[in-house]
């Protein structure tokens, strides 16, 4: 089969895993991280080898994840073939990589099992087969093996949220131009199309307004987020206000409650959660060569992020969550499905992942060192020139200063050598580098 990538990482693929392995013998599963098949297709695929399906599947039977280095027309070569083929244990070379694993190792690797007294039940909840067995190198195994005694999920210290949607009614709930007064705020041309009768001019109490990150983080990468740049108009379906029903009947004069979002609604511009309460730190929906977890303190509400609200220490977490490590596991295992390069994740998911999870109080103090600046694309923070003739497996990484100081805690938390520090900083280089320069390959 030649198909979408997205199953292999993502939770609507836990039951198409699940079947295969329990019915279905997968032979292999081979990607391309050099080169996109299909320049018509904002997608990224996969090759798979499947038989038909069968009362059950040997538990000994070999899966092999193949990830081809160079273009197929490179390297499909008999030799290389041959080998793979004949490959029982992970073998890597100039063109390829080849990870075989056992059907019931792969199984219980998206195993969860709960005890009930002497009972002990499991159900099968998935696994990241893209990221572990196609895409991670070899110091993501040794960071899981070395952090085993760090190892959880962040279900266990976030409570994750979507991002603010309106569906379409942005020009109603958005407001970015607006004047202050004593009591009241002014709102000028809230939505400016091209007729006189969409522009809106009037007094809002300011009671209705909340402050709000629209656009504030496109060029300000700071980590902490001090300042908005627009306001969410936040309306109690029971208010009688007579400037705020002028604006609602405007409002569907626009057609706003017509929307995707408003018109399931009752009353169309009921607030939703996440009109009314902001998270403490918020995440990109997807990201391209800078990675960031942006600190809000002042919990303002956000328009396109997701929204993690800890449980606990949130300086020691957001100080993790800006890490080196936690951006090389985030990138090997994050959704690569899109062709245009960009790397997205889903919150369910994100909440399920056990990765280890270093919480030092350590961390806070370089941390504020850090937030103080504005983060820089991934390579520039590493130290690492991706277009230079020395692979980037060969540089002598150079990280910022901030930056080393803050990893340090981290690679000390896990007992990683000083090679293997350093091949955190090439490997994570590699995969944002490979994930790029394979989208611009069509």
């Amino acid at each position: 089969f030649i198909c979408s990538n997205s199953w292999l990482d993502v939770g609507y693929g836990v039951w198409l895993q699940n079947f295969l392995l329990n019915r279905c013998p997968v032979d292999m599963i081979i990607d391309n991280s050099a080169k996109r098949s299909f320049g018509g297709a904002d997608v990224n695929t996969i090759i798979s080898i499947i038989h038909a399906p069968q009362k059950k599947v040997n538990e000994k039977h070999l899966i092999k994840f193949v990830a081809f280095k160079k273009p197929f027309e490179e390297v499909i070569f008999t030799e290389n073939l041959l080998k793979i083929e004949k490959a029982e244990k992970v073998e890597s070379s100039e063109d390829f990589r080849v990870y075989p694993i056992k059907n019931k190792e792969l199984r219980e690797s998206g195993m969860e099992y709960e005890t009930d007294e002497l009972v002990k039940t499991g159900k099968y909840i998935g696994d990241k087969w893209g990221g572990k067995y196609l895409r991670a190198p070899d110091i993501f195994f040794t960071i899981l093996e070395k952090g085993e005694e760090y190892i959880d999920n962040f279900g266990k210290y976030f409570i994750g949220e979507r991002y603010l949607n309106t569906g379409g009614a942005d020009g109603f709930f958005v407001l970015t131009n607006v004047v202050r007064k004593t009591k009241v705020s002014q709102v000028i041309n809230n939505k400016v199309l091209n007729k006189p009768k969409d522009f809106f001019s009037s007094e809002i109490e300011s009671i209705f307004l909340k402050p709000l990150i629209k656009d504030q983080t496109k060029k300000d990468k700071t980590i902490e987020i001090e300042k908005t740049d627009a306001w969410c108009i936040v309306i109690d379906s029971e208010t009688k206000n007579k400037k705020i029903v002028n604006y609602i009947k405007w409002g569907e004069r626009q057609g706003y409650n017509k929307r995707s979002v408003t018109i399931n609604q009752n009353p169309w511009f009921k607030p939703t959660n996440q009109m009314k309460n902001g998270a403490e730190i918020l995440l990109p929906r997807s990201f391209n060569d800078t990675f960031v977890a942006y600190y809000n303190p002042e919990k303002y509400l956000s328009l396109r992020f997701y929204r993690l609200h800890p449980k606990n220490s949130s300086k020691k977490l957001i100080s993790y969550l800006n890490s080196t490590v936690f951006w090389f596991i985030f990138e090997t295992l994050g959704n690569r499905n899109q062709g245009q390069g960009v790397l997205d994740f889903y919150m369910e998911q994100f909440l399920l992942t056990k990765i280890p999870i270093i919480l030092s109080g350590k961390l806070i103090l370089k941390f504020d060192n850090l937030k103080r600046r504005a983060v820089k694309p991934i390579f520039e923070e590493c130290g690492i020139n991706p277009k230079s003739k020395v692979p980037i497996e060969e540089q002598e990484p150079k990280p910022l200063p901030d930056r080393a100081e803050l990893d340090k805690i981290i690679f000390d938390a896990l007992g990683l050598n000083k090679e293997e520090r350093k091949e955190v900083y090439r490997a994570v280089c590699r995969l944002v580098w490979n994930r790029i320069s394979k989208a611009r390959s069509v």
